[in-house]
């Protein structure tokens, strides 16, 4: 039916080809009929996935899909919104390959004296990875009239 369609948009966390491929349901009964999860109580839900192309001489070559979230329309508050984005933001930091034990274990003192986190470093990078995903995906809620 047209109306169980999502609203659907990407998420670019670093301004490349990567994405997290997100879709708001009109309900919750449609967005569980098409992430069909076992539990039936969650209001949005998010993982990560992987998606390939073949190409003519059948090479296959994997695309910037790298999560896809789906939410109910009726909940996509902050806290439900930066949850799931949390999870997609991991799915982000797999993809790049980023090391986050690194940045939990990381000491910002060197020499008695306070050192400043590496803007590229696995920490920094999953941090604006996840805020640039918040900012767009609330930008383009209130662009669509979900956001009031």
């Amino acid at each position: 039916m047209k109306k169980d369609k999502p609203i659907s948009f990407r998420l670019y966390p670093e301004g490349s080809f990567l994405y997290c491929q997100v879709n708001i349901w009109p309900n919750k009964k449609a967005m569980h009929a098409h992430t069909r999860l076992p539990n039936h109580n969650y209001e949005a839900c998010c993982g990560g996935r992987e998606e390939y192309v073949v190409r003519k001489k059948k090479r296959t070559r994997k695309t910037g899909l790298f999560a896809e979230a789906n939410f109910n329309r009726h909940r996509v508050g902050v806290e439900i919104m930066s949850h799931e984005l949390t999870h997609a933001a991991f799915a982000f930091a797999e993809r790049r390959k980023l090391d986050l034990n690194e940045a939990i274990d990381k000491t910002y003192i060197e020499n008695g004296a306070l050192v400043a986190m590496q803007r590229d470093g696995p920490e920094e990078r999953f941090c604006y990875a996840l805020g640039q995903m918040c900012r767009q995906f609330t930008i383009k809620c209130y662009e669509l009239g979900i956001y009031p």
